[in-house]
């Protein structure tokens, strides 16, 4: 529904990643429908792209019929080798399936609500196939993918929030108010590139970016249409 595009020098490479939001009002979105505010999309852990974030509603996967775990934080990784390359804590689910593409997903249950979070992928260790990098959510692992030896993450980054499931009205999304300062990696911020509304859910107009200093404000499910978002 709407994004803010961050970069820092082409030059770098991470070894960790982090992204710090804050979640102004609590939601429950229990339809066919969920929100995913994603820390981070079409960044990249070597060759493979990757993203991570929280959501609405998460699923298990294949493994236990793709049933419901309600709020969840998520890692995925695309064009991964094999489903050796995934772990987690004691209770994780994971999806790994071709249609978004050949991709692996670690998941869990994190019941989230109106506060401060910080998102980080950071690297583990290598072992002979790799490079583990896993997920934190502020102190809970999420889960970890192992990436090829020589991983490294690239200096750029998306932060959208996403609608995802079936067809949806604009008067159907919840409101919901989330901020973020740039993103670090290794300690550097990013710089904010743009930020923008898909042209390809340009129905979706009750949306509104904010920016103020260094803080992106995303809102969604507004009762109105902002000034200059009608047609």
């Amino acid at each position: 529904m709407l994004a803010a595009d961050w970069g820092w020098d082409r030059s770098l490479r991470f070894d960790e990643i982090s992204v710090t939001v804050t979640i102004h009002n609590n939601i429950e979105y229990r339809r066919d429908n969920g929100l995913y505010l994603i820390g981070c999309t079409a960044f990249t852990i070597g060759d493979n792209d990757s993203y991570f974030g929280l959501q609405t509603k998460a699923t298990t996967g294949p493994s236990h019929n793709y049933s419901t775990i309600g709020k969840g934080a998520i890692f995925s990784g695309w064009n991964m080798p094999t489903l050796d390359g995934v772990r987690g804590p004691a209770v994780h689910y994971v999806e790994a399936g071709d249609y978004e593409g050949n991709f692996i997903s670690v998941r869990i249950p994190y019941d989230w609500e109106a506060w401060e979070y910080t998102m980080r992928i950071a690297t583990e260790e290598s072992d002979d196939l790799g490079r583990w990098f896993g997920y934190y959510v502020n102190d809970t692992w999420v889960g970890s993918l192992r990436f090829p030896p020589d991983a490294k993450i690239r200096p750029w980054c998306a932060t959208p929030i996403e609608v995802y499931g079936v067809d949806v009205r604009p008067s159907e999304i919840p409101y919901w108010k989330v901020s973020m300062l740039p993103p670090v990696g290794d300690g550097i911020a990013a710089d904010l590139i743009k930020t923008r509304y898909p042209d390809n859910v340009d129905s979706l107009i009750n949306t509104l970016i904010t920016v103020d200093g260094d803080r992106v404000t995303f809102e969604v499910g507004l009762d109105h249409i902002p000034e200059g978002r009608g047609g």
